[in-house]
């Protein structure tokens, strides 16, 4: 069971994104789990948007925004919430490729972490995660 599943079990609400982090997300490089890779990819993302505006985009932010896609999408939420997630990131890459858009890109990232952590308590058994070799960041 180790510390992850007890995170789910301690806590009467789901863990926050800064606890999932705390215990899923390694000092460098990919985690372990699904779960984890989910909350850093999003972390990552958010943390090049805030500090840099995205000019550091590139292949690994193009990894980590489709793994993002990818899972959030799975069919573990309505198809309301995985439009609106597929919309997000889609905004969030096009605005890194130097499209001019209108849209909210603080609030995107504030709602695809809401649904990594929604995510998270919807699969509280941690899923193997295999590192990919070509992911940099």
């Amino acid at each position: 069971m180790g510390i992850f599943n007890n995170l789910f079990e301690k806590t009467p609400a789901p863990p926050t994104f800064d606890e999932l982090w705390k215990e899923l997300v390694p000092a460098v490089g990919q985690a372990d789990t699904v779960q984890g890779e989910l909350i850093r990819a999003i972390g990552r993302m958010t943390d090049e948007f805030a500090c840099n505006g995205y000019a550091n985009w590139d292949g690994g932010y193009e990894i980590l925004s489709a793994f993002l896609a990818g899972m959030l999408t799975d069919g573990t939420f309505g198809p309301q919430t995985s439009a609106g997630v597929r919309r997000d990131i889609e905004m969030i890459q096009r605005y890194a490729h130097h499209e001019k858009i209108t849209f909210d890109l603080e609030s995107a990232h504030e709602r695809l972490r809401d649904a990594t952590v929604a995510w998270c308590a919807k699969h509280p058994e941690p899923i193997a995660h295999s590192a990919n070799a070509n992911l940099k960041r």
